[in-house]
Parts: C-alpha cells; sequence; structure tokens
C-alpha cells in the first residue's frame, strides 16, 4: 500500500466530480463548494462559504426535513433523496440529494457533507414519457400566482370537483394538468 493521500489534495479531487459537493459546520453554515456545486447552483464558492446552505438551496425542506441537518442530528447517512432547489436565476433544479455527518476520527461532529446531482435531464424525460405536469411546471411570480401554487396540492389530495377559469392564454390546461398530476389518481388518464 501506498502513503495515504495529503489531505491539501481533496479540494482537487472533489472538483473532478461531476456531481455537487458541499460541506457545512454544525449551525449548517458552508465551508467548501466544489465546482459542480457552482456549475449546478449558479453561484461561486466565494458567495457562499459562511453563508447558511438554506440561503443558498432554498427549498421547501431547508425549514421542515433537511435531509443534511437531519444527518447531521441523527449521525447517519441518508441517499437520494429528490428535491428542488432553486438556482440562482430562481429557476428550479431537481436534484438528488446523498448527506452524511462530518466526524473526526475520536468521533467528534464538525458539521456535514452533501453530495447532490442535477437530475433536470432526467426529470424531463419521465415527464415527456408520462405526460405529466408539476408545480415546478407552472411560472409565474404575482402573489396572485404564488397563491394558486400554494392551494394546487391541497386541491389535488381533493375528491372534490374542481372548475379552473380565467382568460385564454393563462394556463388553464397547465393547471389542471399539474393537480391532475398531484392527485391519487394521477396513474389514471387526464380528461
Amino acid at each position: 500500500m501506498g502513503a495515504p493521500l495529503d489531505e491539501r489534495y481533496f479540494p482537487l479531487v472533489l472538483d473532478v466530480l461531476d456531481q455537487g459537493v458541499f460541506t457545512v459546520d454544525e449551525r449548517t453554515r458552508i465551508t467548501s463548494f466544489n465546482n459542480s456545486a457552482e456549475e449546478i447552483t449558479g453561484y461561486r464558492a466565494d458567495e457562499v462559504i459562511g453563508r447558511p446552505c438554506a440561503e443558498i438551496f432554498r427549498t421547501n425542506l431547508c425549514d421542515q426535513v433537511c435531509p443534511l441537518r437531519r444527518s447531521i442530528r441523527s449521525q447517519e447517512r441518508l441517499r437520494n433523496r429528490q428535491v428542488y432547489i432553486q438556482a440562482r436565476d430562481g429557476r428550479p433544479v431537481p436534484i438528488s440529494v446523498s448527506t452524511a455527518p462530518l466526524m473526526t476520527k475520536n468521533g467528534r461532529l464538525l458539521g456535514g457533507v452533501e453530495v447532490f446531482r442535477d437530475m433536470s435531464r432526467v426529470v424531463a424525460l419521465e415527464r415527456r414519457a408520462n405526460d405529466r405536469y408539476h408545480l415546478q411546471d407552472i411560472v409565474g411570480k404575482s402573489p396572485a400566482m404564488q397563491q394558486i401554487f400554494e392551494l394546487l396540492p391541497l386541491v389535488a389530495s381533493s375528491d372534490s370537483t374542481i372548475l379552473v377559469t380565467g382568460p385564454s392564454g393563462t394556463g388553464k390546461e397547465l393547471v389542471a394538468r399539474t393537480i391532475h398530476s398531484l392527485s391519487s389518481r394521477a396513474e389514471a388518464p387526464f380528461v
């Protein structure tokens, strides 16, 4: 066996990966951010180091059941959690996330590491194959549209009949298809 890898080479090794990798301290402030993480998110490492990861990734899991915080708290690894992050330019990006706690050899907790893959191509192919629509397919920043986005999952879980109205070209069919895709009848034909 050869000599162990000099730790100075670790950043170089991480930058070779085509997956995003970042580390955080025990308070989830970003401590490292590789090249692929920059490409996927649109943020440069020097912009994110020292900031809470929730400020950068802006996903609904950040406030609820963040996989990275869960790994740090439970000291367990989590693999292949599907989430959407918000890239720097505001577009949603589907990613697959794996997380683990960062510990010293003597068991002291340093923080956590997250490895993530951009799943945009896979999701696009699945949608084409399934002809399904999701909330992320609908674009709108107005307060009225934001209210609609919040209501769609609630409405979709209901067995009630839903009437979608609005002027021509406002996306009524997209809203209807999204409700269908989110409902318990998603496997049935959309009529």
